[in-house]
């Protein structure tokens, strides 16, 4: 591809699947998706198992055709058949017959990549507006108005222009840059929300997105942007968009330096988004039901990332009894919360137990051995009750269940059984 004119030709004349008169955005989409992430510093080729998969295959469900399933494959697999792209890694493929491409199975097995070719991704280096000007073509040519205010927010595309507008809604800017205040929100929702429900289909961020001027899809996509941030997403071989923002990258480590400064930031501005409900002046009666005035939800960021990691780590059950209900479960610290800082969002210093087995742990009562068995206090063995029994002395000396990659750390367990566990005092 030798200039910016035949590629802008090249894109006008993709070759897609066409319908009754619709065309699929399969390739349109891809296109956007890589644009987005050269815009944002990414490196030409793409990993497909570990950066196009899941992304495409979301932005399929929201944008694409109604169809039970799509195949992100077959774009990543098919754009070799234009002048612009290449798939390394595309030797290991022996075509079948009946089939036009290997299977997302093959492409993730054989670590396929692929991008723009090294031709074409200089000459994006080198003319600084273009891949404003492709993806406004893509977005023009391949998308209906609607569809184009959700992608650009979407994918956080930097169109230099507005020719793209968005729906004016309370505390909504004109163009797809997320103010500080935004993301705060999503910092917040983050923290909250599991992995497998940020998508624009759950209520709570329909709910926020509407509240901060964002479209459902957008604020969706902000959330798994934040989750390419987070090592106990990629540690654990999940991996979120690569898109995450100069901004984004600021907040986290904003975040980690200070958790209790970013939560009270979060707390502000989600009281300035969603302040409480006023209480209605009425009669005053007596009333004996004890009922608590509604006031400004407090926004742990800090203790709400942690238990969701750690929950997440243990399979959400209680690491001793196997109890497997989220609301009966504590994230509870090995190294209490107030002795280092530095430690308080570790998976590592954390366990999953029970309400009753998080107050034993936190008082001393019971601790675990360099074996990561129940240990019992000589107060708890000296009680006789059933509850005892039950709950406590059959789990002596059992291990507990845990996953490898996140197991406790034996220098958080040490410190528990020295300062805490109350044989030892």
């Amino acid at each position: 591809m030798h200039n910016s004119t035949l590629l802008k030709n090249a894109i006008a004349h993709l070759t897609v699947w066409k319908k009754n008169g619709q065309r699929a955005p399969h390739k349109p989409l891809l296109l956007l998706y890589v644009l987005s992430a050269y815009q944002k510093g990414h490196d030409r080729l793409f990993n497909y198992g570990e950066e196009v998969h899941s992304p495409l295959l979301s932005l399929l469900n929201d944008v694409g055709p109604q169809r039970h399933t799509h195949y992100p494959e077959m774009p990543f697999w098919r754009l070799q058949n234009e002048s612009f792209w290449e798939v390394q890694n595309a030797e290991f493929y022996m075509p079948q017959k009946g089939r036009k491409g290997p299977s997302s199975k093959e492409l993730i097995a054989h670590h396929a990549t692929g991008g723009f070719d090294k031709e074409t991704y200089q000459l994006l280096c080198d003319e600084k507006d273009l891949i404003a000007q492709l993806a406004q073509q893509i977005l023009s040519e391949y998308f209906s108005e609607s569809e184009r205010q959700i992608l650009a927010d979407r994918l956080e595309l930097d169109l230099n222009d507005h020719s793209i507008t968005r729906d004016p809604k309370p505390h909504q800017t004109l163009n797809s840059l997320w103010t500080r205040e935004q993301l705060l929100v999503a910092f917040t929702l983050y923290s909250q929300l599991p992995f497998g429900q940020m998508h624009s289909k759950n209520a709570t961020i329909q709910h926020y997105a509407n509240l901060i001027g964002r479209t459902p899809s957008a604020l969706a996509m902000k959330l798994v942007n934040i989750a390419s941030l987070d090592p106990f997403i990629t540690n654990s071989g999940r991996t979120g968009l690569t898109g995450a923002s100069k901004a984004d990258r600021q907040l986290w480590e904003e975040m980690n330096q200070d958790p209790d400064k970013f939560e009270r930031k979060c707390q502000s501005v989600m009281a300035m988004f969603e302040p409480p409900t006023p209480e209605r002046k009425e009669e005053k009666l007596v009333d004996f039901t004890g009922q608590e005035k509604i006031r400004p939800v407090k926004t742990r960021i800090g203790q709400q990332l942690f238990r969701k990691r750690v929950l997440e780590a243990y399979d959400n059950r209680c690491c001793i009894t196997g109890l497997e209900d989220p609301i009966l479960l504590i994230a509870s610290h090995i190294r209490p919360w107030t002795k280092d800082a530095s430690y308080r969002l570790d998976p590592r210093n954390g366990l999953c137990l029970s309400n009753l087995h998080d107050r034993a742990f936190d008082q001393g009562l019971i601790t675990l051995n360099e074996n990561l068995e129940l240990v019992l206090s000589v107060h708890l063995k000296n009680l006789k009750s059933v509850s005892v029994q039950d709950n406590f002395l059959k789990y002596e000396g059992v291990r507990i269940r845990h996953a490898d990659q996140f197991s406790p750390s034996q220098e958080h367990l040490a410190f528990h059984r020295e300062h805490i566990f109350i044989d030892n005092l």
